[in-house]
C-alpha cells in the first residue's frame, strides 16, 4: 500500500517542484512568457519571427468532460495556457491573444 502511494505521490511532488508556472504578457508584436518554479526563473520574449502558431487544442479527459487550452508553438518549444471547460472560452482567449499580438503599434 505504501509503495502504491509512492508511485502516485512522488510524481505529483516532482511535478510541483520542477514543473513551470507560466505568466503570459501579450503586447503588439511581442509575447513575453515568464516561467518559474522553486529553483529557476526564465523569461522568454517572442516576436513574430519566433511564433510558428497559436491554436486551440482539445484535451481528452479519462473521466468527465474534455477540456480545451491555447497552445503557442515556437521552433523549439510549446507553451500552453490553463484549461478551459469549453472550446468557446479557449477560442475567445486565442482570438484576443492573436488580435493584440498581430496589432501594429
Amino acid at each position: 500500500m505504501i509503495f502504491g502511494a509512492c508511485t502516485v505521490g512522488v510524481p505529483i511532488i516532482r511535478g510541483g517542484l520542477f514543473g513551470w508556472a507560466a505568466i503570459w504578457e501579450v503586447t503588439p508584436g511581442l509575447i513575453s512568457i515568464a516561467l518559474s518554479n522553486p529553483f529557476k526563473r526564465r523569461l522568454l520574449r517572442l516576436d513574430e519571427r519566433d511564433v510558428l502558431g497559436i491554436r486551440t487544442i482539445e484535451r481528452e479527459a479519462m473521466e468527465g468532460d474534455n477540456t480545451w487550452f491555447v497552445e503557442l508553438t515556437t521552433a523549439a518549444e510549446r507553451f500552453q495556457t490553463s484549461n478551459f471547460s469549453t472550446k468557446r472560452s479557449a477560442d475567445e482567449l486565442r482570438q484576443r491573444i492573436e488580435a493584440i499580438f498581430r496589432r501594429r503599434s
